[in-house]
């Protein structure tokens, strides 16, 4: 019993150790956030398919998200590899390749970000409607560096 005590004693001070260097690390960083314009003229014919496709996708996920009955109680959405897509008035499912489930949580979060700041606005007395359905995106949330993005110099 008293071995079973130290040993966990141990445990947590080497917990409480490493959480107080942690944030001693963080106190030292700074977040930046880069927001990049790309010129399309400097990109090869697959590096273009592949953000074409990239915005595509996140605009069918933006959309598929509004069309939920209730956002805030979606299970598993990140997992979805295939979503419906209003195409001439018939519904197909599409895939989500290039998608990746980090970029999903993202949309999702900044989707219910909107739908909390238009009720906050509601409550205030402000007249506001609800979300629609866009034809197309101009920005994907990337945030993991190395995974899905990278910088490679100043320019």
């Amino acid at each position: 019993m008293i071995k079973i005590t130290k040993s966990i004693r141990l445990r947590n001070k080497h917990i409480r150790k490493a959480g107080s260097l942690t944030r001693a690390k963080r106190k030292l960083q700074t977040c930046k956030v880069f927001e990049v314009k790309i010129d399309k003229s400097h990109l090869n014919l697959k590096t273009k398919e592949h953000l074409n496709r990239l915005f595509l996708e996140s605009k069918w996920f933006y959309n598929y998200i509004l069309s939920q009955e209730s956002i805030f109680e979606l299970a598993n959405f990140d997992k979805l590899d295939k979503v419906p897509v209003k195409v001439k008035g018939t519904y197909l499912n599409r895939r989500l390749k290039f998608l990746s489930s980090h970029m999903k949580q993202s949309i999702l979060e900044r989707t219910k970000n909107n739908i909390i700041a238009l009720a906050r606005m509601k409550e205030k007395g402000i007249k506001v409607g609800a979300l629609d359905f866009k034809s197309f995106v101009n920005s994907v949330p990337l945030v993991q560096y190395g995974n899905t993005y990278k910088i490679l110099d100043k320019n």
